[in-house]
């Protein structure tokens, strides 16, 4: 089935709401992962949001879906990089940072990516470190009543695939019954 976003489910029933997809998990009903077409710096809502993004462990920062949040939020670039230093250059895969923006806004930096993209590492995406990050992530959130806004995680320049991710945030988000919100430029 495809939607009006071009994206295509397989044995996944799908609703579609104006120029939105909402979409059940396959694996547990609870939480809801809906695709809009959007900017993930913006999450729509006026209840809690979290934005969570995936960053590095070598201390890099403004690539990416990080340069355009740190655009509209500096903040959180600048907790990152005291993060980083506070930590003396040595963060760990499936750490997270939560940095608190605004009274209902929070964004949670979750490390899962081995360094960055290049010749000898061409795909730098830790799925495991990720499970991890959206687990702890989950811990956090649900703890809240929040929704959960992303783009879409670990497709760009970590190169990860965005089936397995989806996987993973269905294990560790939908089905603590966090509703995600998917955001596609």
């Amino acid at each position: 089935m495809s939607n009006s976003i071009g994206s295509t489910w397989r044995n996944v029933e799908s609703f579609i709401v104006g120029n939105n997809m909402t979409k059940p998990s396959d694996h547990n009903p609870k939480g809801l992962l809906r695709f809009v077409n959007g900017d993930a710096t913006q999450p729509q809502g006026s209840s809690n949001r979290y934005i969570l993004q995936i960053v590095n462990d070598e201390g890099k920062y403004g690539a990416g879906f990080s340069g355009a949040l740190s655009r509209r939020w500096p903040k959180v670039e600048q907790e990152y990089r005291r993060w980083w230093r506070e930590r003396y250059g040595k963060l760990n895969l499936g750490d997270i940072q939560v940095i608190q923006i605004l009274s209902d806004l929070v964004v949670i930096n979750m490390v899962a990516q081995k360094g960055i993209v290049n010749d000898k590492n061409p795909k730098p995406i830790d799925y495991s470190a990720l499970q991890k990050c959206l687990s702890k992530a989950g811990d956090e959130i649900s703890q809240y009543n929040a929704g959960v806004h992303v783009p879409r995680i670990g497709c760009g320049l970590a190169q990860g695939n965005w089936e397995q991710i989806e996987l993973l945030i269905e294990a560790e988000l939908l089905k603590r019954g966090i509703n995600v919100t998917v955001y596609d430029l």
